[in-house]
């Protein structure tokens, strides 16, 4: 039987029928001319050997001179945020408060806001959310609640863009991080508060691994089944290698956090180069051998057992889509023993722009078949994609650059190289974004099965941006976040009631947890029993709840498994009036003039108001209405008008106005 070679995807008609699953161009501003490699540029593809050196015309230097800097955008100033029907004021006092969060409501509620919600942010800082129907409400109530004393600030709350990393090239790395323009990224710094895939290994079935700061101090002993050792260093001159497996590992998992570089998918999990590509590509039997040694099925030919059998094998290489041939007999029960033995295998769809039935790995079962998307979250141009009979599984960044000459970073992905760092595109790099994702679940969900995860992948992903069907595309572009939040356990430790527990006030349901959001649900409960429609997060107090105990249930879902806790009651009381304005007596203050009560402007609505008029602060018989004329008595004196608010299950409340002096 004749024993088929593999190489990378940079091939020339001479290498076939297997070639790295890249597209064939490496850096930016490189040599790729019309979608298509260069005579000269084909030199580079995985140790493809031609008379013409290669073009390395794009590694570090031109890197390093385009992300000096990495961006971090500031809150936007109160005026510039868009129109929402909820602000959150940020309000900050001169001095500790024993109830931060009762103090910066009533400062905002005399200020005219209408309070929906309050956190409190330390002793002196509290967050006030209210319903304001435009910025320039939003603005005044802010200008009047920093008016009053004791209050040293009320700012409006702006948005912030997260830079959690101090690696180098962050603002490149679109694929991976929390940047506003990473909308159709994986999401993988944002799955990190849940998992870094710590604990699990990457097999990185590839042209081996060279020497790179974010890849040394994780990677574990591989093998070299090219050689027949267990060295499967990847050192090769420019001419006879494209360093392709050093790039894959990078994206899969390059070490976070270490000052320089970039960083991977998930950056705490092992690297495990097998190096069965070289310089002429790669054997089918090498391949088997491989993917068997990986899973720790078997040695498969090797001098030594794996003692790490790989959590996911990563395979970006494919056949040549022209030759239209079939998953080989042999591939295709060595995945089947992989899988079996709990290993995932990713394989990349292919650069051909065709059907992946046509090229092998893609077309073996049992595999995620991984296509690729560029920054704005279409399929790539070169992707190969699914089919009803082959579908694809999902897609991820891949690069949408179209030429060597394209200067947009967003366009290429950047990864680790030799000391340095390269952009590049293709399939290939798609791929390893899936098998980092991979391990961040298998981290925290180690009893996953190959199936499981697949399942979790496929329904936990970010929809492609032109509505590509997921036979085609796959079910969508993969969001490590959101599938790691489905596996990740539901942490969760007591429930309580926060806020001050009055009538009138607004309480909130607070539980510390790994989980986001649409994985909590609340019931709040009166003596024990549901509130109806009290199922938020937050719940304003009513008269029907004074002289009641209060508390809330909250129910966390993760994955098939809930937890319920509920909060000790908390007993209610009478809720208070917050003085926006005081009253007035307004008029001309002269004998035989008329003085009319403003009654002021109070929180709460009162549902009645009480009138007495005082002279030199006494009170002035029978003058209990909202008219007072002034009388020869009065003269010389000062009269003031003195408000009562009342309202059921509220305590009862008095203001007075300034006085005025009669003539």
């Amino acid at each position: 039987m004749l024993v088929r070679r593999i190489a990378p995807t940079i091939q020339s008609e001479e290498i076939l029928p297997l070639r790295c699953g890249l597209f064939p161009v490496v850096g930016p501003w490189n040599c790729l001319a019309e979608g298509r490699p260069t005579q000269r540029c084909e030199a580079q593809a995985c140790g493809v050997k031609r008379k013409d050196p290669p073009m390395h015309t794009a590694r570090l230097s031109i890197v390093a001179l385009m992300a000096t800097t990495g961006l971090v955008l500031g809150a936007a100033p109160s005026w510039a945020q868009p129109q929402t029907e909820d602000e959150t004021i940020l309000v900050t006092f001169d001095s500790t408060r024993s109830d931060p969060a009762a103090a910066a409501e009533q400062a905002v509620e005399r200020a005219g806001g209408t309070v929906t919600d309050v956190e409190p942010l330390g002793s002196t800082i509290a967050a006030v959310t209210i319903t304001t129907t435009s910025h320039r409400e939003t603005a005044a109530i802010e200008d009047r609640a920093e008016d009053q004393r004791g209050v040293k600030a009320a700012e409006v709350a702006g948005t912030v863009y997260p830079t959690t990393t101090n690696d180098t090239y962050y603002s490149y790395l679109w694929n991976l991080n929390n940047a506003s323009a990473s909308t159709y990224g994986v999401k993988a710094e944002k799955a990190w508060a849940m998992s870094t895939g710590a604990g699990t290994v990457i097999g990185i079935i590839d042209t081996g691994i060279t020497r790179n700061t974010d890849l040394n101090a994780h990677v574990i002993a591989g093998y070299d089944f090219i050689d027949d050792d267990t060295n499967p260093t990847d050192a090769g001159p420019v001419s006879a290698t494209s360093w392709h497996g050093t790039h894959v590992a990078g994206i899969a998992a390059g070490i976070a956090n270490n000052g320089v570089g970039i960083f991977g998918v998930a950056p705490n999990a092992k690297i495990e180069p097998i190096r069965m590509l070289g310089a002429y590509g790669g054997s089918d039997a090498d391949l088997v051998s491989a993917i068997l040694w990986g899973a720790g099925v078997s040695k498969g030919g090797a001098s030594v057992s794996n003692a790490h059998p790989a959590d996911v094998l990563n395979l970006s290489l494919g056949s040549s889509s022209s030759l239209n041939l079939s998953c080989p007999t042999a591939l295709q029960t060595a995945i089947n023993q992989a899988v079996a033995a709990g290993t995932t295998v990713v394989v990349a769809a292919g650069n051909d722009a065709t059907s992946l039935a046509a090229t092998y790995p893609a077309n073996c079962s049992n595999v995620i078949r991984v296509t690729a998307t560029g920054v704005g979250g279409k399929l790539a141009g070169y992707s190969n994609h699914g089919t009803t009979a082959f579908p694809a599984t999902v897609a991820a960044p891949g690069g949408s650059a179209t030429s060597g000459s394209d200067p947009n970073p967003q366009h290429w992905i950047l990864s680790t190289w030799p000391d340095s760092y390269q952009f590049m595109v293709g399939t290939s790099m798609a791929a390893p974004h899936v098998s980092g994702e991979v391990a961040l679940l298998k981290s925290i969900a180690p009893s996953l099965t190959p199936a499981q995860v697949t399942a979790v992948i496929k329904g936990h992903k970010t929809a492609v941006s032109d509505g590509c069907t997921s036979a085609r595309c796959g079910a969508g572009i993969a969001n490590a976040a959101a599938a790691v939040a489905h596996v990740a356990p539901p942490a969760v430790t007591t429930a309580k009631v926060a806020g001050t527990a009055r009538v009138g006030r607004v309480v909130r349901a607070s539980m510390p947890t790994s989980l986001e959001a649409d994985h909590l649900s609340y019931q709040w409960l009166r003596d024990g029993a549901a509130i109806a429609t009290a199922t938020r997060s937050s719940y304003r107090l009513t008269k029907a709840d004074y002289r009641h105990a209060v508390s809330v249930k909250i129910t966390a879902t993760s994955a098939g498994v809930t937890v319920t806790k509920t909060s000790a009651r908390v007993s209610v009381a009478k809720g208070t009036f917050g003085k926006q304005r005081s009253p007035k007596a307004r008029g001309t203050a002269r004998v035989g003039r008329t003085l009319t009560a403003f009654r002021g402007r109070w929180t709460q609505s009162p549902t009645s108001y009480r009138y007495q008029w005082l002279r030199d602060g006494h009170k002035i018989a029978k003058a209990t209405k909202t008219h007072y004329r002034l009388t020869a008595k009065d003269r010389g004196h000062k009269i003031s008008i003195r408000i009562t608010v009342k309202r059921s299950a509220y305590v009862t409340r008095s203001a007075r106005s300034t006085q005025r002096l009669v003539r």
